[in-house]
Formats: C-alpha cells, sequence, structure tokens
C-alpha cells in the first residue's frame, strides 16, 4: 500500500523491462458481482399454516340377519394440511473494469524497474520508476548511462 494526495494505492506488480525496441504489455481485469435475495413484498408474503378439516366418516358397517337390522358406527374423520408460501426476488449487477497498457524505450541498453499501483479512486494504473538506467535522454529515477 501506498498513500499519495490521500489517495491509497494497492501494489500490483514490480516489472522489469530493456529498450532496444521490444515492449511489455499487460492487461488487468477487475470484476464484482453483487447478488441480492429478499423478499418480493414489504409486508413478508411468507405464510406458513396447518389446518385440520374434519368430517363424518363411516368406520364400521355391517347387517345383522335374525331379526335386527344394520348397525352402523359413524366416527369423525380428520384431514390435516401443512401449507408452506415463499415469496422472494433476487437481483444480480455485475461490474467489470479492463485496463491495457504498453511499455518500451527504442535505445538498446536502458533497463527499467517499474512499480505498478491500481488507483481504486479513479481506477487507474499508476506508474513508479524505481531502478534501472537510461541514455538520451535520460529518465528520471535512473542512472544516466552516455556510449
Amino acid at each position: 500500500q501506498k498513500e499519495n494526495d490521500d489517495t491509497k494505492l494497492e501494489e500490483i506488480k514490480r516489472i522489469q523491462f530493456s529498450g532496444g525496441g521490444s515492449t511489455f504489455s499487460m492487461k488487468l481485469s477487475k470484476e464484482k458481482i453483487w447478488d441480492e435475495v429478499g423478499l418480493s413484498c414489504w409486508h413478508g408474503c411468507n405464510t406458513d399454516y396447518e389446518n385440520t378439516v374434519e368430517a363424518p366418516g363411516i368406520e364400521e358397517l355391517a347387517t345383522k340377519a335374525f331379526g335386527i337390522g344394520p348397525s352402523v358406527s359413524i366416527e369423525l374423520l380428520t384431514f390435516k394440511t401443512h401449507v408452506t408460501h415463499e415469496s422472494t426476488k433476487g437481483e444480480t449487477e455485475t461490474e467489470s473494469t479492463s485496463i491495457g497498457f504498453s511499455l518500451g524505450d527504442d535505445d538498446s541498453g536502458d533497463e527499467f524497474v517499474v512499480d505498478l499501483f491500481f488507483d481504486e479512486k479513479f481506477g487507474t494504473i499508476v506508474f513508479e520508476t524505481v531502478a534501472g538506467q537510461s541514455k538520451c535522454p535520460h529518465e528520471t529515477g535512473t542512472a544516466a548511462i552516455e556510449d
């Protein structure tokens, strides 16, 4: 972490590249995903209840043959129901950013060591040359060399 003008910079990587016409390229991608699940109505649409229904039912039916008529036994028949209802909604939000860059120098013999930082406030890369050697023109943060 590095702080510069009230901005916190997150160190990403230290890279080294050489001059002579070659280039160093890099692409950074960052993605944020928010998932939100909640009730679909304000007062809570979720319900959970049980219900009992009683109705007459015949338990036993018998007939007698010698002078005595049919015999019926009636008892209550009981049904129980359980109902659950849940009502939810969901939302997904995605945010992505990609940053790419290429670093290079035409002069052979030039060398650079650069720290890369990510600036959360502006969503950009910050470069800081920390070592190396360069000539004509001499780069700040490197040793000056001449042919």
